[in-house]
C-alpha cells in the first residue's frame, strides 16, 4: 500500500487531547484498529501514544489514514502530527481525497488549537505536477512579446519594447545580454506590466502631428471627440494583442496565476483547490497566447510574402517592358522580309534563288511568324503575273518555297 504522508504542530495556550479531537471528529466512522506508537524522531519528551487508523470515504472511495501522535511538551500544548494517508494506486485521486481530509481538520479545529505544517508532501506534489504547465505558461508569454517585436525591429527591440511599455525595463549585461536575456530577467509580474500598463503615446516631438495642431481650427466637433480617443493611454495588450485573440479578464486571469504560482515557489500550503484552478487557468491561457503569438506570425509571414511579391511584380513589370521591345523589333523585322520578297516578284529572281533567300531571311524572323510568311509568299507568287508556267511547274514551286 502507498502512502502520502504529512506532519504537523499542533498548539495552543491551553491543554489539549489531539487524541480526542480526532476521535470526535471522525467518530461516524469508527475506529477501526489501535496499536501502540513506536518512538517518533523530533520528540522533545518521548511519551508514545496510541496511533489511530481512520476510514475516510471521498467520492464513493474508501481510504486509510493513519494517526500518529507526539507530545513535544510536559503541560500538554504542542504536540507532533504524522498523518499518513494510504492508496492502492490513482495518486491523484487520493491526494485529492487528502487535500479534503486535511481542510475538514482545519475547519473543524477552530480555535481549539493553531495547526502549522512541518513536512507537506500534499502539497509538494501537486506543485511538482504543475511545474511543466508553468514552464510552458511563462515561455509563452515571453514568445508572445518576441513575436511582436523581434521580427520587426530585430537588434533593437529591447528599445522599442522599452518605448512601447513607456519606461524603461530593468535588465542588466551588456548588449548582447540584453538582446537575447531581457526578457529571462523578468518575473510575471514585469511581465504583466509590460502587458497592461496604460501610457500615452504622445509626447513634446509627436504632439503637434498627433493632434493636428495645424488644421485643429477647422476640425469638426465629432472628429476632434474621435481624435482624442485615437489618442488615449493604452495599454501593450490594447494595442497588439487584443486584435488577435479574445480573453474575458486577461489581467485578473494572469494575477491569479501568479498569486497561485507564488505559492509553489515559495512552498506554501497547495491544496487540490489550488492544484485545480491553476491547472484550468493555465490551460486556457496557454492556449489563448500561443493562439495570439501564431496569428501574430502569420501576418508577419502573410506581410512579408506580400512585399516579396511586389518585388516579383515590379520585375515581371521590367520583363515585360523589355519583352514588348523585343516584339516590335521581330515585327520591324518582319516588315523589312516582307518588303524583300515583295521586291524580288518584282525583278523576277529566279525562284529557286528566291527560295534561297527566303531561308536566309526567315533566320532571323521569330519561329511564330515563319507559317504565315510561308502562307503570304505563297499567295503573292501565285497571283504574280509574271510567272514563267513554262519554266517550273506549280508543285515544285511549292516545294521550293517549303524548303
Amino acid at each position: 500500500m502507498k502512502n502520502i504522508e504529512n506532519t504537523y504542530y499542533f498548539f495552543s495556550l491551553d491543554k489539549f487531547e489531539p487524541k480526542s479531537f480526532f476521535t470526535d471528529l471522525f467518530s461516524e466512522n469508527k475506529t477501526k484498529v489501535d496499536k501502540t506508537s513506536v518512538n517518533s524522531l523530533n520528540t522533545i519528551i518521548n511519551i508514545p501514544l496510541n496511533n489511530q487508523i481512520f476510514q475516510y470515504e471521498h467520492n464513493n472511495i474508501s481510504y486509510e489514514w493513519e494517526c500518529s501522535i507526539n507530545k513535544m511538551n510536559t503541560d500538554k500544548t504542542v504536540y507532533e502530527i504524522k498523518i499518513n494517508f494510504f492508496y492502492p494506486d490513482k495518486k491523484e485521486k487520493a491526494a485529492e481525497a487528502f487535500s479534503q481530509l486535511i481542510q475538514c481538520i482545519q475547519k473543524y479545529k477552530k480555535n481549539q488549537f493553531n495547526m502549522v505544517s512541518i513536512k507537506d508532501s500534499l502539497s509538494i506534489y501537486f506543485s511538482q505536477k504543475l511545474f511543466s504547465i508553468l514552464a510552458m505558461y511563462e515561455h509563452s508569454l515571453r514568445a508572445l512579446i518576441l513575436a511582436i517585436f523581434v521580427p520587426i525591429y530585430k537588434v533593437t527591440w529591447p528599445q522599442e519594447l522599452n518605448a512601447s511599455v513607456g519606461e524603461k525595463i530593468p535588465v542588466k549585461g551588456n548588449t548582447k545580454e540584453k538582446l537575447e536575456k531581457t526578457l529571462e530577467e523578468l518575473d510575471l509580474n514585469e511581465l504583466e506590466t509590460i502587458f497592461f500598463e496604460s501610457h500615452l503615446t504622445i509626447n513634446s516631438k509627436n504632439y503637434n502631428e498627433k493632434f493636428n495642431i495645424t488644421n485643429l481650427d477647422e476640425l469638426t466637433q465629432e472628429e476632434l471627440i474621435q481624435l482624442i480617443k485615437h489618442n488615449q493611454p493604452l495599454s501593450l495588450w490594447e494595442q497588439q494583442i487584443n486584435k488577435y485573440v479574445d480573453i474575458e479578464n486577461p489581467k485578473v486571469r494572469m494575477v491569479n496565476i501568479r498569486n497561485l504560482r507564488n505559492r509553489i515557489a515559495h512552498n506554501k500550503t497547495f491544496s487540490h483547490k489550488n492544484y485545480i484552478n491553476l491547472k484550468e487557468e493555465l490551460n486556457y491561457m496557454s492556449k489563448k497566447i500561443n493562439e495570439a503569438t501564431e496569428k501574430i506570425i502569420t501576418n508577419i509571414s502573410k506581410n512579408i510574402t506580400l512585399e516579396a511579391m511586389a518585388s516579383i511584380n515590379d520585375s515581371y513589370s521590367d520583363v515585360l517592358r523589355n519583352l514588348n521591345i523585343s516584339i516590335i523589333d521581330s515585327t520591324r523585322e518582319l516588315a523589312q522580309s516582307m518588303s524583300e520578297l515583295r521586291g524580288s516578284i518584282q525583278t523576277n529572281i529566279p525562284l529557286k534563288e528566291l527560295a534561297t533567300i527566303t531561308r536566309s531571311i526567315s533566320a532571323t524572323i521569330p519561329e511564330s511568324y515563319l507559317n504565315d510568311i510561308k502562307s503570304l509568299a505563297k499567295t503573292l507568287f501565285l497571283s504574280s503575273e509574271e510567272e514563267d508556267d513554262d519554266e517550273i511547274t506549280d508543285n515544285e514551286r511549292e516545294d521550293d518555297l517549303d524548303n
